[in-house]
């Protein structure tokens, strides 16, 4: 897909055009981005990226989205290193996962290149391409989502079906990257990615930067859990625990403390 910033002359909003690349679109590339309307107006009111019309110019899809302005968080990441920024980033990142995961919806292709930071701070959360409108996901087939954010039931090699917890992982990552600045496994394939998530440790964020706590060491790895029942059992949860961290950070409490007090089945 391809994204154009664009002025609509009936009132000079601005606007982004996201159109398929190729110059003749196929069925699956019409059928994306229906998804993806359809799943945004669904999401209308919460923290995503607001979607206006979907037009048609001769064959062309082109979905017509409320240009907020902003940068991708993958474009922006050096200004989230420090811890208490990441953490701030992640809260944020976690509270538009759970209105979200309230309608139903699990992304299934989070990353920093699918959130938006915009200049007041605050986030969107963008690319529902992927997304399925379930609570619990076992009709979509094959692969779908980015191999470095995938969670281990994404990759379709633990025959059990794919939750909102999948997010969660997925957020883990992300968390692990601004925080280190590398990702918590290397693959060169989707192989090496599989077997990576499937099977593989991480280490711990502070063994690459020590200015890392141990309190947030534990919410990542728990995030970064194999089985999705060693995580947060939603998002809301997991946005409590990083604001307590987030406070505990600011009086200079660095110790883990017990996590998933809010948390909720």
């Amino acid at each position: 897909m391809v994204i154009y910033s664009a002025e609509r002359k009936s009132d000079n909003a601005k606007v982004l055009l996201k159109t398929p690349t190729s110059e003749r679109p196929t069925e699956r590339d019409v059928a994306q981005l229906s998804h993806e309307f359809g799943v945004l107006t669904l999401l209308a009111g919460t923290p995503v990226s607001r979607e206006l019309t979907m037009e048609d110019t001769g064959g062309r899809p082109w979905l017509v989205l409320q240009n907020e302005g902003g940068q991708p968080l993958n474009r922006v990441s050096e200004k989230f290193r420090e811890p208490l920024h990441a953490l701030s980033v992640g809260a944020k990142i976690a509270g538009a996962l759970a209105e979200v995961h309230r309608r139903s919806v699990i992304h299934r292709d989070l990353k920093p290149h699918h959130v938006i930071v915009l200049e007041d701070g605050s986030i969107r959360l963008t690319d529902f391409r992927a997304a399925s409108i379930v609570r619990v996901d076992n009709s979509v087939t094959g692969v779908q989502g980015t191999f470095a954010y995938m969670a281990p039931e994404q990759t379709g090699r633990m025959n059990r079906p794919v939750d909102s917890r999948a997010d969660l992982y997925s957020l883990g990552v992300t968390l692990y990257e601004l925080l280190t600045g590398h990702l918590p496994f290397v693959g060169n394939d989707p192989l090496e990615w599989v077997h990576a998530h499937i099977a593989k440790t991480p280490l711990p964020p502070s063994q690459m930067d020590a200015r890392i706590p141990a309190s947030v060491d534990a919410i990542v790895l728990k995030l970064l859990s194999k089985h999705a029942e060693d995580r947060y059992y939603g998002a809301t949860g997991l946005q409590r625990d990083l604001e307590r961290c987030i406070a505990a950070l600011k009086r200079g409490e660095f110790h883990a403390f017990a996590l998933g007090v809010d948390d909720v089945p």
